[in-house]
């Protein structure tokens, strides 16, 4: 007679029932003159003022309007509306405009996801890492995009040269840099990104704010700061 197996019960249920869906990650606002930010996550909304105070009040089913919706609360009442925003000091694009009452007292911002530029013109980049590399936490590890020319820094000289965007493609040429002599590791960093910077690039977005350039040579991660 052959053995049977035997298996726990408890493996057999667990196989078959689905794991819960993860959390959704927490919608997020913010405004300028004077800063505050708005958290909305599964159960409740919190306000942050300008100067660390916080305003906490339970989560209300969302109101619909045409464009958007309302949460509104005992001392909160938060308006999404969706349709472009961009932020007045950072420059970047937003999926929605917030109007927050607290209080009785109104702020308006952006909030939702980040949104990817359709022109790089203007804006300004953290070097976060070269070659899946992280840029150490101090010193000028930047670029940044004027209309029609670039400029970055892998801590140490200062590089630049002239590009045109087309579609999710960078082209740059005439890309020189100053010649002072760098420790590491902004050598080496220097030596990489000069190489990426020296060929047409493809752009790869996360949101708005998060921006890959990637070719043969390797990879820029950035981070927008402007």
């Amino acid at each position: 007679m052959k053995a049977r197996a035997i298996v726990p019960l408890a493996l057999l249920l667990g196989a078959c029932v689905p794991h819960p869906p993860p959390p959704a990650a927490p919608y997020r606002a913010a405004g300028q003159e004077p800063g505050w930010t708005l958290i909305i996550d599964d159960r409740e909304l919190t306000f942050i003022g300008q100067d660390g105070s916080l305003i906490r009040q339970p989560k209300t089913q969302p109101i619909p309007t045409t464009t958007g919706e309302t949460y509104r609360t005992q001392r909160i009442t938060a308006t999404i509306v969706r349709t472009g925003c961009t932020d007045t000091m950072s420059g970047q694009a937003y999926s929605d405009q917030v109007r927050v009452t607290v209080d009785g007292r109104t702020y308006a911002g952006c909030g939702g996801d980040p949104v990817a530029p359709s022109s790089l013109a203007g804006s300004q980049w953290r070097v976060t890492s070269v070659n899946g590399r992280a840029t150490p936490t101090t010193g000028d590890y930047s670029l940044r995009f004027e209309r029609d020319t670039l400029g970055a820094r892998f801590g140490c000289n200062h590089m630049g040269g002239s590009y045109r965007q087309a579609a999710n493609v960078i082209h740059s040429w005439g890309v020189s840099q100053t010649l002072i002599g760098c420790p590491e590791p902004s050598a080496t960093f220097e030596r990489q990104g000069a190489a990426i910077l020296g060929q047409p690039m493809t752009m790869s977005w996360i949101g708005g704010d998060r921006l890959t350039l990637s070719n043969a040579a390797g990879s820029i991660e950035l981070r927008r700061t402007f």
